[in-house]
C-alpha cells in the first residue's frame, strides 16, 4: 500500500466510526554468516520504538484527510 490516508477516507466513506492504525511491520534479520534468516518463521513483526516514526507519520497523514477519529495508541 502506497497511500494509507486513501484506505481511510475509503472506510470512512464506507461509514466507519473510526480508524485505528499500525500494529507492527513485517521485518526480516539476516545472519550475514550464514545468510539465513535469524527469525525462526523467517520473517516476522518489528514493533516497538523502530516502528514509531513511521507510525506517527501515517497517523499524522490520515488525521489530516479524514474527519472521523483516529486511534493511536503509544506504548512505548
Amino acid at each position: 500500500m502506497t497511500d494509507i490516508a486513501s484506505i481511510a477516507q475509503a472506510a470512512q466513506d464506507g461509514g466507519a466510526d473510526a480508524v485505528s492504525l499500525v500494529n507492527t511491520f513485517a521485518a526480516m534479520a539476516i545472519d550475514i554468516k550464514t545468510r539465513k534468516s535469524r527469525i525462526g518463521n523467517v520473517t516476522g513483526g518489528l514493533s516497538g520504538p523502530a516502528i514509531r516514526p513511521m507510525a506517527v507519520y501515517m497517523v499524522q497523514r490520515v488525521a489530516s484527510q479524514i474527519k472521523i477519529p483516529v486511534v493511536a495508541w503509544e506504548g512505548l
